[in-house]
C-alpha cells in the first residue's frame, strides 16, 4: 500500500501553511528564495511636486549571491512535487533537505518542527484529516489485519449496518429473482451473467434514468423484475415514500445508498471521535520524531503496521466476542434472518393477502415485522445512549455531528485555516521578512 492519500495531507497541510505565511508576511518567491529584498523607504514630502510620498516596501534585486531557487519556492508551496518532463522531481518529498533552514528563516517559524508538522493549534485538525485518509485507504485496500479490524467498527455502527444490510439485501433478491427468469435478456437484448447484472442496473440508474424509465413502460424484464423487488423491500422495511409512484421508489432507493456513505463516514468518524485522545498521542509520539518528510509513505506504513495495527488489536479484544455484544452486528443478523424471512414469506403471496387481516399467517408476519423493526430502532437508541454517556453534556445531543465532523476533510481544512489565520495575527511576524533600511541598500550598491 503505497498511502499516498494520508502522506499528502502532511504535504498539503504544509504547504498552505507555507503559503498563508507568505501571505500575512507579504513575501514574493523571489524574497524567499533571497534572489530579491525588501527595502524599507521612509515616508517624505516630495518639495519638486509638493506632494507627500508614503512608506513604502520595494522588491529589489539582492545584491548577495543565492544558491536557492524561487520556481522551487512555488512547487513547494503548491504540493508540486512530481517529475519535470523526463527529469527526476528535485523535491519528491515537497521540502528538500538544502531548503529546510530557508523556509524556517523566512517564513519565521518557530523551528523546524513547526515547519513541517505545525504549531499545536493545527494538530488536531490535521490528525482527524489523516486518520480519515489513513483509514479509507486501509478499508479499500482490504488486505490486513487493520482492514479487518476497521470493518468491525464500521459494522458496528447501527445506522451503518442497518442501511448496509438493507442494501445487501436488495442486491441478492434483485439478483435472485432475476436469476431465477428463464427470460434473463439485458436492456441491449443480450444475456448477462449474474455477477453483470446489477452493474448494469445501477449505471442505468445512474447515468441514464430516462431510459430507465422508458425501458420499465416498454416492458423491459430486468427493469421490472429490478424495480419489483427494490419496491417490494423498500416498502416493507419503511423505506419507501410513495410505493405507487416510479421516481418516487427510484429516489427512495437512492437515497438509502447515499445514507449508506453518509453513515459510513460517520462510523469513521465515530472511530476517530471515540478514540481521538489515544490515537493524538500515537499520532504526535511518532510523526513529531521525525526531522523531514523523506521516505514519508514508508514511515506511514510502518506506523500503521507497528503502532496503529496493535493498538486496535488490543482495543477490539476478540473479534468474535466483539460481535456477540455488539449492537450493528446484531441488527446485521437481525435483517439478514428476520426480514429476510419476512421477505421469503411476503413474496410468496400476493399483496392483498398480506395485508388480509383475516389471514393468520399473515397477521403473524407483519406482527414480526413491526416488532423486529421496533426493535432495531431500539438498539440504534441504546447505542446513541451508550456512546453519548462517554461524552460532557454540551455535546450529547450533537452526537452524530461530533462523528461526521471528525471525518469531514473539507470542513476540517477550512476550519484549520480559520484557527490558523487567528493564530498568526496574535503571534510577532515582521511583515516583508528581513528587510533593508533604503540608505543600507544604497551602500551595498556603491561598494
Amino acid at each position: 500500500m503505497d498511502f499516498i492519500n494520508s502522506s499528502n495531507v502532511f504535504y498539503q497541510y504544509t504547504a498552505d501553511r507555507l503559503k498563508r505565511r507568505r501571505e500575512v508576511l507579504k513575501l514574493t518567491n523571489d524574497v524567499i528564495a533571497r534572489k530579491k529584498i525588501f527595502v524599507h523607504y521612509e515616508a517624505y514630502k516630495d518639495w519638486a511636486t509638493d506632494e507627500d510620498e508614503p512608506e513604502k516596501f520595494i522588491s529589489e534585486d539582492n545584491i548577495e549571491k543565492t544558491k536557492f531557487d524561487s520556481t522551487l519556492i512555488s512547487r513547494i508551496i503548491n504540493n508540486e512535487r512530481g517529475k519535470i518532463g523526463r527529469r527526476s522531481s528535485p523535491n519528491p518529498f515537497l521540502i528538500p533537505p538544502s531548503y529546510e533552514e530557508l523556509l524556517v528563516k523566512q517564513l519565521q517559524f518557530n523551528s523546524k518542527r513547526e515547519l513541517f508538522w505545525g504549531a499545536s493549534v493545527e494538530t488536531e485538525y490535521i490528525a482527524k484529516t489523516f486518520y480519515t485518509n489513513l483509514f479509507e485507504e486501509v478499508l479499500a485496500d482490504n488486505q490486513s489485519e487493520l482492514s479487518e479490524i476497521l470493518n468491525l467498527c464500521l459494522i458496528d455502527y447501527v445506522p451503518y449496518s442497518r442501511d448496509l444490510a438493507y442494501y445487501q439485501m436488495i442486491v441478492e433478491r434483485c439478483i435472485e429473482q432475476y436469476s431465477e427468469s428463464s427470460d434473463q435478456s439485458d436492456l441491449m437484448g443480450i444475456k448477462k451473467k449474474n455477477s453483470e447484472i446489477w452493474n448494469t442496473f445501477i449505471d442505468l440508474l445512474d447515468n441514464d434514468f430516462e431510459y430507465l424509465i422508458n425501458s420499465l413502460q416498454k416492458g423491459d424484464y430486468l427493469v421490472i423484475i429490478m424495480y419489483a423487488t427494490i419496491n417490494f423491500i423498500m416498502d416493507l422495511v419503511g423505506k419507501n415514500e410513495d410505493r405507487n409512484d416510479i421516481h418516487s421508489v427510484f429516489s427512495s432507493f437512492q437515497i438509502l445508498r447515499t445514507n449508506i456513505e453518509y453513515f459510513r463516514r460517520e462510523a469513521i468518524g465515530r472511530i476517530i471521535y471515540t478514540n481521538f485522545d489515544s490515537l493524538l498521542e500515537l499520532f504526535q509520539d511518532y510523526f513529531y520524531k521525525l526531522d523531514n518528510f523523506k521516505s514519508l509513505n514508508k514511515k506511514i506504513s510502518k506506523f500503521t503496521l507497528d503502532i496503529l495495527t496493535p493498538f486496535f488489536k488490543e482495543l477490539l479484544g476478540n473479534s468474535d466476542e466483539f460481535k456477540n455484544y455488539s449492537l450493528g452486528y446484531r441488527v446485521k443478523n437481525i435483517i439478514e434472518t428476520d426480514i429476510e424471512s419476512i421477505f421469503s414469506y411476503a413474496s410468496k403471496v400476493s399483496q392483498e393477502q398480506f395485508d388480509d387481516t383475516t389471514n393468520p399467517n399473515s397477521n403473524m408476519y407483519k406482527k414480526w415485522l413491526q416488532t423486529t423493526k421496533a426493535y432495531i430502532s431500539d438498539l440504534k437508541y441504546i447505542q446513541w445512549l451508550t456512546d453519548g454517556a462517554r461524552l460532557v453534556d454540551s455535546a450529547q445531543k450533537d452526537l452524530e455531528r461530533c462523528y461526521i465532523a471528525c471525518s469531514d476533510i473539507e470542513n476540517l481544512h477550512s476550519d484549520w485555516l480559520k484557527k490558523y489565520n487567528s493564530y498568526l495575527s496574535n503571534i510577532d511576524l515582521i511583515e516583508y521578512g528581513y528587510y533593508m533600511e533604503a540608505d543600507e541598500y544604497d551602500e551595498l550598491l556603491d561598494k
